[in-house]
């Protein structure tokens, strides 16, 4: 499944170069597959963890981390919506990118580490420098560096999409939702959050909030998806890298909780019912997103079709296989206190 999602990763980027592919395939296919590779990685690096013992790497998102983050999220874009209304556009959307892109580089130079080391490894080729520095290092960095130089000099949405779901990736990665209820807040919270600013902000301030920073920030915080192979702006379709990574991190705790009992056995062996259906409904959300889009001809806030798909398909299978009580008390936390 891992090497499937890279491959189809790379495909979805490099094809609409070569050929015209739809634009829903090109939203579903990148999406799903950043967050199937962000939850395995994830789930592996967890595991990894569990076997040889220590501390967490990743940020776990807390039941009051849940409750604050849509007002976090909010004070943030309504912050970004009035400094492209009342500061220099030009100078805002440079210094912005700078960061933005810098923070894309490093997260492609994290995405693309391990398959540079796998490679370079079967070929003897990884040889070791000062300060525990290899060549997979030295090699990663120089293409992190051209792809962020590419994508401030050229913008192309190709660019853009390869710094936008390497961020994707590590977001799911870096981050972690320790249990069901967490998350149920979170995503009922961001819920809201996204159908307030698409549709309800406009009354209030004039303007479609997130629509307006979404347009205006040049930066890799959205994919975008060409239409044809014109350089036509207005022939591209967008879809924000928040409406993968929220998913995803939902995504890669059930894909945790599927492998909850998982020791020492290979985990492609391990049956994943939770995630396999998590994964199709994230998939379902995508499509009616895109047709709620062509059927209304507007911006629509895609978590309004993803959150109920996701938090319901789980719950609908754990009602079917009578496993609803331990997903409701699923929690990383508590088990690792249980073990220590």
């Amino acid at each position: 499944m891992l090497w499937i999602s890279y491959s189809a990763l790379v495909a979805v980027l490099l094809l609409p170069l070569v050929f015209k592919v739809p634009v829903f395939l090109q939203m579903i296919i990148t999406a799903t597959s950043c967050v199937v590779l962000g939850s395995y990685r994830a789930a592996k690096k967890e595991q990894e963890r569990k076997r040889k013992g220590g501390n967490r790497d990743a940020q776990v998102i807390t039941e009051r981390d849940a409750y604050k983050f849509p007002v976090i999220a909010s004070v943030s874009l309504l912050g970004l919506f009035f400094a492209f209304k009342f500061l220099p556009e030009y100078w805002l959307n440079l210094f912005l990118t700078l960061y933005v892109v810098f923070l894309g580089a490093s997260a492609f130079f994290a995405f693309s580490l391990p398959l540079v080391e796998v490679f370079f490894n079967s070929f003897s080729l990884n040889r070791e420098f000062y300060f525990d520095v290899t060549l997979a290092h030295i090699s990663c960095l120089v293409l992190a560096t051209l792809v962020g130089y590419w994508n401030i000099s050229s913008r192309s949405w190709l660019s853009n999409n390869i710094l936008g779901s390497s961020m994707s990736v590590l977001g799911i990665e870096m981050l972690a939702l320790g249990d069901f209820l967490s998350s149920c807040i979170l995503l009922v919270g961001l819920f809201f959050y996204d159908i307030f600013w698409v549709f309800a902000s406009k009354p209030v301030f004039g303007a479609n909030v997130m629509v307006t920073v979404a347009k205006n920030f040049n930066g890799p915080i959205k994919l975008i998806f060409p239409k044809s192979f014109s350089g036509n702006a207005e022939e591209y379709s967008m879809l924000g890298l928040g409406d993968i990574v929220i998913p995803g991190l939902f995504v890669a705790m059930i894909l945790r909780f599927d492998w909850r009992s998982l020791r020492n056995q290979n985990e492609e062996d391990t049956k994943t019912p939770y995630f396999t259906a998590v994964v199709f409904a994230y998939m379902l959300g995508l499509v009616l997103t895109f047709l709620a889009v062509e059927v209304f001809n507007a911006a629509q806030p895609a978590l309004l079709y993803l959150v109920p798909c996701c938090l319901g398909s789980v719950t609908f299978l754990s009602l079917i296989r009578t496993e609803f009580k331990q997903l409701m008390k699923y929690n990383e936390s508590k088990e690792d206190k249980s073990k220590n």
